[in-house]
């Protein structure tokens, strides 16, 4: 479709600017795709001004069926723009208002990937508890014993989200039912990501033969496709291994070939655990300079892209790498900020635990922090630039 997007941006301005909304439905999903693959932020922009022209002409009252189904669609993709060009606020009200009018005009097709986008919305945004109830929601909608892709779906999604949370079994039995699953026609990248959750909630286990296993093959599947981020997660996850393991060359290898495909991609979304994951690396190796170096840019990520749980997980680290430079003051600071933070996933809360009872510290309970101090945090890294 590459070398269609000249005409196919032409054709969406034609459409949007004389409003037909039978055009604009049938460039929308060609030109969705294309765009989230190789422009996002020319994507978030053409959207964008779709977005306020059609709301402007196309009057709530007076909406055509064909107009509202056009605005539910067209609300959802730019959602996905807003939320993977670091806007998970502004992405949050378009996804809920596309999922909403999707199932008030009984619309099916789209309706995954509106879900799935909010539900990752409220993980950024570390609202897990959210993100997960979308999820059970949708699996009591399902047929238990129903062997259909939603279910797979669903279950991926769900497990996923219980990982972050901390539930680590309750996790691992969901992927593994939907890893289980003989789907006939099941897309070999849906089952990549299936292997990856898996994987990474094996690493966490301690189970480090397993999740090899399960990662290796996810990433010979995601080889399978020209895709530079879906390549660069796995490489990601394997990297995350390695540290787990103590592996911290092969860790460096992975993490570092991550890092430049998801430059290459465009997609810088995914680079704040690489940075994390290099961080720990080097802590691993006794280099602090180079573990700071890359926690700040993990910082600076989160900050950029307005990244909740990546800006927790990067704090969380630096305050670790202080303690273990002997800034044990700043530390606990630190430490207690993101323990005691609302947002704080159930697996960040309990690696900081952990971390505490082996330096047999605590730190002072603080009242739970529910809004986000963008400055704050940038305050605590000096180097970022926002």
């Amino acid at each position: 479709l590459l070398p269609l997007l000249p005409d196919l941006r032409a054709c969406w301005r034609w459409s949007v600017a004389t409003a037909d909304a039978e055009l604009i439905s049938a460039l929308d999903g060609p030109l969705y795709r294309l765009l989230r693959e190789t422009a996002l932020r020319e994507g978030a922009a053409l959207y964008e001004i779709a977005w306020e022209q059609l709301q402007i002409v196309w009057q709530e009252n007076g909406r055509t069926l064909p107009q509202q189904t056009a605005l539910a669609h067209l609300a959802t993709h730019l959602g996905f723009f807003r939320l993977f060009c670091g806007d998970a606020y502004g992405a949050r009200p378009c996804l809920e208002y596309a999922l909403s009018e999707l199932d008030r005009l009984h619309i099916t097709t789209g309706r995954n990937t509106a879900l799935a986008a909010l539900a990752d919305t409220l993980s950024i945004l570390g609202q897990y508890e959210a993100a997960a109830a979308l999820w059970q929601q949708e699996l009591r909608t399902v047929d238990a014993n129903a062997n259909s892709p939603h279910l797979s779906l669903f279950l991926c999604n769900l497990g996923e989200i219980l990982y972050h949370m901390g539930r680590l079994e309750e996790a691992q039995e969901a992927l593994l039912r939907a890893l289980e699953m003989d789907v006939a026609d099941e897309p070999d990248y849906n089952v990549a990501i299936v292997l990856n959750n898996l994987g990474l909630t094996e690493v966490a286990l301690g189970n480090f033969a397993r999740a090899r296993v399960l990662l290796e093959q996810s990433l010979r599947i995601r080889q399978q496709y020209t895709n530079a981020y879906r390549i660069a997660s796995a490489r990601r996850a394997l990297g995350l291994l390695a540290v787990a393991e103590g592996d911290f060359a092969r860790a460096w290898q992975q993490l570092r070939e991550a890092q430049q495909l998801y430059e290459e991609s465009g997609r810088l979304d995914g680079l704040g655990p690489v940075h994390v994951g290099l961080a720990r690396a080097a802590m691993g190796e006794g280099d602090w300079e180079t573990a700071e170096q890359q926690i700040q840019q993990a910082l600076a990520s989160a900050v950029q892209l307005r990244h909740v749980a990546h800006g927790l997980d990067g704090l969380w680290r630096w305050g670790e790498l202080l303690w273990r430079v002997g800034r044990c003051d700043d530390a606990l600071r630190l430490l207690g900020y993101v323990l005691h933070h609302s947002n704080a996933s159930g697996f960040l809360v309990r690696e900081i635990k952990t971390f505490l009872a082996a330096q047999q510290i605590s730190v002072e309970l603080l009242q739970p922090l529910d809004d986000v101090d963008w400055q704050w945090w940038v305050q605590q890294n000096p180097w970022v630039h926002v």
